[in-house]
């Protein structure tokens, strides 16, 4: 039997950083606070919002400890990235024994990479733990899974879902329907309620870090059959979604928390922080998900 990941709400988590480039542990303690408290049902650092390609292996093991040691109960699902399939499963062992609860499975092909060798890349990290994996389908990436590369995988005991952060809603249904076992979650590119529509298990993402209590609230009224006050908050936190695919993930994320007052640091170089034009959008996004808040009587005090 595949074991369950958790459902609903899992931000992915940024890397924050002092003004000197360090691990700022201080504010990631924040981080998580404030994600726990707004009632999240896991976290996930080290994604593309988590600027994995740009730290080493060691501030990597740093914020994975970190966040483990300091999150509790609450289940932390940690993001792998590699360029060779051996390093793909050492990262994978190395993240489970700090204490992982699950691995977000990713890759990124410099060149070509037949589906016969993603489907070698993601044993291998399957087989290196006993932890339940989540592939991360990323077509910006490079290459990625095909839907019979995928339905091969899902028979895989411990890979259990999927987070396809393509547009292309369609892929799922594809998917869905052509004999996969593997469960879903929303990335930020998708409508978030239409993938749960889907059979989705709740919604991984960067722009659940800025408004964490609307997402969980959403993901709340969906479970309870309240589809009108669902879709009332999907439509006041699309803009953020938008502003994600629009500006990057880490730029925008931390932008935007720090509008909210969490500043995490900046992006690492060569990513940029967001300019003023940018700053404004995010800051229009982040009222338009308040106003969503209002509209329901939600404390907009809060995000």
């Amino acid at each position: 039997m595949k074991h369950p990941l958790p459902a609903g709400i899992i931000p992915y988590l940024p890397t924050p950083v002092t003004s000197s480039g360090t691990l700022d542990n201080n504010a990631l303690h924040r981080l998580v606070d404030a994600l726990a408290e707004a009632g999240v049902s896991g976290l996930s650092p080290l994604g593309s919002t988590g600027e994995l390609p740009s730290i080493s292996d060691a501030v990597a093991d740093d914020v994975v400890e970190n966040v483990v040691d300091y999150a509790g109960e609450l289940p932390v699902v940690p993001g792998v990235l590699s360029g060779t399939t051996t390093n793909a499963a050492t990262r994978v062992a190395t993240i489970t024994a700090l204490g992982a609860s699950g691995i977000v499975a990713m890759i990124r092909p410099w060149g070509k990479v037949s589906q016969a060798s993603m489907t070698e890349y993601f044993n291998a990290m399957a087989t290196a733990t006993d932890l339940p994996l989540v592939l991360y389908r990323q077509p910006s990436l490079g290459a990625q899974p095909d839907l019979n590369t995928l339905i091969e995988l899902s028979k895989v005991p411990n890979i259990y879902a999927l987070k396809d952060a393509s547009p292309n809603t369609g892929f799922l249904m594809s998917l869905t329907t052509a004999g996969s076992e593997l469960e879903l979650y929303s990335a930020s590119s998708h409508v978030q309620m239409l993938v749960w529509e889907l059979g989705g298990r709740g919604w991984m993402g960067g722009p659940c870090c800025i408004a964490p209590r609307s997402s969980v609230a959403m993901w709340n009224y969906y479970q309870a059959g309240d589809r009108d006050s669902a879709w009332r908050l999907q439509r006041g936190l699309w803009p953020l979604c938008r502003a994600f695919a629009a500006f990057g993930p880490a730029p925008m994320v931390k932008g935007g928390l720090a509008l909210t007052g969490l500043d995490v640091g900046t992006p690492f170089a060569p990513l940029e922080s967001l300019n003023s034009s940018q700053v404004q959008t995010v800051r229009d996004a982040i009222d338009a998900a308040r106003q969503a808040r209002a509209d329901l009587g939600l404390d907009t005090a809060v995000l």
